[in-house]
């Protein structure tokens, strides 16, 4: 299956518009909107984007938070693994410091075929191990030789295996763990270089030695478990309702009576509110919610249940929207392809006028200094 992803703020400033090639697009597009509401097109990107089975997802404006520091890598992991028919599993955030070991819980379920544990770090100090139901350990010394696909990037690490795993009996269903510890060389060399930069970046090195290592873990599984979260709105205004909904199924089955699922909704002022949807038929949850304040949300689904066989689950998902005045009026697209808008073209005339006159002016200008001559 192809997808295309696209990171934009979505203005119309160059041709072909998006309503001239939408019904060209034949896979489906995500789209990563680089900033706020005010600064992203919007009604542009929603229209490329749910006309072929997409949705997009507003950055907002970037913090220094750890959560934003994050924010657009883990954006395009979720995106990927929509893409090739993951579900998210777990996806926690925090720091790690030197002489700590932070341990991640994380439920496989036998409708898990495969899994994928992928490690996001501010700096390439953090190792992980995982810990199996039988409390076995996978690491990178062993992974390859259990069938594990263990990778190791500038400031990523991850595991890919099929289930179940062959370490001293079959590890299947359950609880893993997955073990984050500090390594001590690493961490002494990059603290070092980072204090031998300029001093711009001795803040960086204070607060790397203070808190330690920022750390993002996405755990995504190809599951005939499956959650597909939405958020629907009737309109971009403030004031409007939008309607959090998330469909929960095994093998095409509805999960009825089985799960629980709260979206963790941050409001555009920064505060984060508990909705517990309601299941209003079997596997559907939905909740509305009234989008009062202008700006940004962002919604973080997480489903928590049992299986059809009695094994506990968990499911995330993280969906934006946003409410703005003048949301409902669609940006208008500019008329003139060379020159968009009416104020360069009147500039674009106005200045072939002056040219003109400053020509004429220059001529005469050289017709009385001949005549002066002559004189």
């Amino acid at each position: 299956e192809k997808a295309m992803i696209v990171f934009t703020d979505g203005l119309e400033n160059e041709p072909q518009a998006i309503s001239d090639v939408t019904g060209s697009i034949n896979d489906k597009t995500f789209a990563i909107g680089l900033g706020n509401e005010t600064q992203v097109n919007t009604n542009a990107l929603k229209t490329l984007t749910n006309t072929t089975g997409g949705y997009l997802l507003l950055s907002g404006l970037l913090s220094d938070s750890i959560d934003d520091y994050f924010r657009v890598s883990k954006y395009f992991l979720q995106i990927l693994a929509g893409v090739t028919n993951n579900d998210i599993i777990l996806d926690p955030n925090g720091f790690i410091s030197i002489g700590m070991t932070v341990k991640i819980p994380f439920y496989i379920s036998e409708a898990d075929i495969n899994a994928t544990v992928v490690l996001l770090t501010d700096y390439p100090v953090v190792d992980i191990a995982l810990e199996t139901p039988s409390g076995e350990i996978i690491d990178a010394g062993n992974a390859s030789g259990l069938g594990i696909d263990f990778e190791k990037g500038n400031r990523t690490r991850s595991y890919r295996f099929t289930l179940p795993v062959a370490l001293n009996g079959a590890n299947h269903q359950g609880k893993w763990i997955a073990h984050l510890s500090i390594n001590r060389e690493e961490y002494k060399r990059y603290l070092s270089l980072i204090r031998d930069q300029d001093i711009t970046h001795q803040t960086h090195a204070s607060t790397f030695e203070k808190h330690g290592a920022k750390y993002s873990l996405i755990i995504n599984t190809y599951s005939n478990l499956k959650m597909k979260a939405t958020l629907d709105q009737h309109s971009l205004e403030p004031g409007s309702k939008m309607v959090l909904g998330t469909s929960l199924t095994q093998y095409g089955i509805p999960l009825e009576h089985r799960a629980q699922v709260i979206a963790e909704l941050t409001a555009p002022n920064g505060v984060m509110t508990p909705v517990e949807l309601n299941e209003v038929s079997p596997g559907i949850f939905e909740k509305s919610v009234d989008a009062n304040g202008t700006g940004t949300y962002v919604s973080r689904f997480v489903a928590k249940g049992i299986t059809l066989r009695g094994n506990p689950f968990t499911r995330e998902q993280t969906l934006t929207a946003s409410v703005f005045p003048g949301g409902d009026i669609p940006t208008e697209r500019p008329k003139d392809p060379v020159n968009p808008g009416k104020l360069p073209e009147l500039m674009e005339r106005c200045c072939k006028h002056i040219t003109r006159i400053l020509i004429a002016i220059g001529i005469l200008i050289i017709i009385l200094i001949l005549l002066f001559l002559r004189r």
